[in-house]
């Protein structure tokens, strides 16, 4: 019976190699996920307003700001004028003034954008450039689906702490350190546009939902257990 019991730890202690044991210690990692579904979506829009007048590039910009401040779910950014000029036959001849703005956009309901979309679109001398459409997770759902992750990975940890006690035979293991690492990103690359140029000729766009709107999020757990080696070996010898 001694030497069977024995025997049955040597064989679980190799089962251990794997996964680092040393010096009493034993590394293990473990990933752990949920999926989470979404409707949420995000794109970005790159604006180029240009005329020879630069108070017309002033008032288009002025125009486009009104429509977006009516709404809630676009974000802009900083821009600045530009004279551009052309090199020709020897010549630096002055072409028109620019400017770049990007807004950033983040909507459910994908009407609301389409509807700023062709208002936009309607202003002359003016080009777009859409980056895709994305499905995105909310900051608040990632935190609190990864945060039930970590707890899930801690009382895994515990229950696995509380076996190799058990296997061990002196119910002295403990977790010395459990470091979590994630990969996870909000947005979730599902281009829902084939071309991200926008044509204002074109009939009044619509964005088409994605088919899918789930996502994995995923988080990994690296272990150190430590189990009292010298009682170990006190538990062999009187055993």
């Amino acid at each position: 019976m001694k030497i069977k019991k024995f025997f049955s730890l040597l064989a679980f202690s190799s089962c251990l190699i794997g996964s680092n044991l040393s010096a009493g210690t034993i590394s293990k990692n473990k990933s752990f996920s949920s999926i989470v579904t979404t409707s949420t979506m995000s794109t970005s829009l790159h604006i180029l307003v240009f005329d020879k007048n630069s108070d017309v590039v002033e008032n288009t910009i002025g125009k486009i700001n009104t429509i977006l401040q009516k709404s809630k779910i676009s974000k802009g950014g900083q821009y600045s004028i530009v004279p551009e000029h052309q090199w020709k036959n020897g010549k630096n001849s002055f072409l028109r003034y620019v400017a770049n703005i990007s807004y950033e956009f983040s909507f459910s309901d994908k009407k609301e954008y389409e509807d700023i979309l062709n208002q936009i679109k309607s202003i002359e001398k003016i080009e777009l450039t859409q980056s895709p459409i994305q499905l995105s997770i909310s900051d608040e759902t990632m935190t609190s689906t990864t945060e039930r992750l970590e707890l899930e990975a801690i009382e895994y940890g515990k229950a696995y702490t509380s076996k190799l006690s058990n296997w061990f035979g002196d119910g002295n293991c403990k977790i010395k350190n459990i470091t979590f690492s994630s990969n996870n990103f909000s947005h979730m690359p599902l281009t829902l546009m084939r071309s991200t140029t926008l044509d204002a000729s074109m009939p009044n766009s619509e964005v088409s939902p994605p088919l899918e709107n789930e996502k994995k999020i995923q988080l990994d757990a690296s272990y150190i257990f430590e189990c009292d080696t010298n009682a170990n070996q006190s538990y062999h010898k009187g055993n």
